[in-house]
């Protein structure tokens, strides 16, 4: 089975996340689907940013000062008014510079729409996926738009760009997921979970936040039957979640597996021997290539190696994860 690359933020590794620049080096890398996280402006405009308010540890004025604290919500400004704002760099002093170092810095990079980002795509020639993950939280709803106003602006965006049947809607907070259901059935969406220690989507303590009001506990603890219940397609999942056993409970349902956000050799050969449908990475080029020199020895191994694997990477270190959540 090919594995679809997805290039995390475009290619946050290697240069400036969810900056055109970015997004066209992972094109130029070859990869199957762009990630972007997206929020709505004061003036309804589509931007890509990942955060619910300016991050300080990625976003300088234009002069070149870094902000010296939390910056506004994206929620709270003008498209025109972001413009005011570079996202070339990482604050050296930061701990996600230590956790990109090999990410090339670049001046002038504003925060991009979706406009843009389909613009550049449709310049580069090729046929990609965009997959679009809208920022909201449930419990902190004041955080961003209204949620109606959230699913109108974005689906009404992706119709009017014609990129309805490239795109893909993927979001931790399936109530912002069924109210995009309803106005635009066929764009095509994917159930977004996390299950990490300090963000867990999922669990019964958070009372259906996050899941609609669906209850794990009610489906034997097993996020693929919570997600067949209601129609779901592809789970997308923190890959440290992942064990074979869980990956082809969800194939048997009918769904496929995707994964985030996956950084390392050991990790993409278990994942692609474990039958995951797409990994979404900060380095593209590291899967693309590992997928070329590796992927046939790979399927070719016997079950019960994968098997055994398995049992270690269910056990995955929870890295990478400290400056905020992929």
């Amino acid at each position: 089975m090919a594995i679809e690359v997805i290039g995390h933020r475009g290619a946050r590794g290697l240069l400036p996340e969810l900056s055109l620049a970015g997004f066209a080096k992972a094109l130029e890398l070859g990869v199957d689907g762009i990630e972007l996280d997206v929020g709505i402006t004061k003036d309804l405009k589509v931007v890509a940013y990942h955060d619910f308010a300016l991050n300080p540890d990625i976003t300088r004025f234009r002069n070149g000062k870094w902000l010296k604290g939390v910056g506004p919500k994206i929620c709270e400004l003008s498209l025109q008014e972001l413009q005011n704002y570079d996202i070339g760099r990482i604050h050296p002093k930061s701990n996600y510079a230590k956790i990109f170092r090999q990410q090339k810095p670049l001046d002038g990079c504003p925060i991009p729409t979706l406009e843009e980002i389909a613009e550049l795509a449709a310049r580069h020639g090729r046929t990609v996926k965009y997959c679009i993950e809208p920022k909201r939280h449930p419990v902190y709803p004041h955080l961003t738009v209204d949620i109606n106003v959230f699913a109108e602006t974005l689906v009404a965006e992706i119709d009017r760009l014609k990129i309805t049947e490239k795109s893909i809607v993927h979001t931790f907070d399936w109530n912002l997921l069924d109210r995009i259901k309803e106005l635009q059935p066929t764009l095509a969406q994917w159930h977004l979970t996390s299950e990490l220690e300090q963000f867990n989507t999922v669990a019964d303590r958070n009372n259906g936040s996050w899941t609609a009001g669906l209850m794990l506990s009610d489906f034997g603890n097993s996020v693929p039957k919570m997600i067949q219940s209601i129609g779901g397609s592809v789970w997308s999942s923190n890959f440290e979640a992942l064990t074979v056993e869980r990956i082809e409970e969800a194939n048997r349902l009918g769904l496929k597996v995707c994964c985030w956000t996956v950084n390392n050799d050991s990790e993409f050969e278990f994942l692609m021997a474990a039958g995951v449908a797409g990994i979404t990475t900060d380095y593209p080029n590291r899967l693309i290539q590992h997928i070329s020199e590796f992927s046939s020895h790979w399927f070719e191994i016997s079950l019960g190696a994968v098997t055994e694997r398995s049992e270690a990477n269910s056990k995955s270190i929870q890295n990478l994860i400290t400056a905020y959540f992929r």
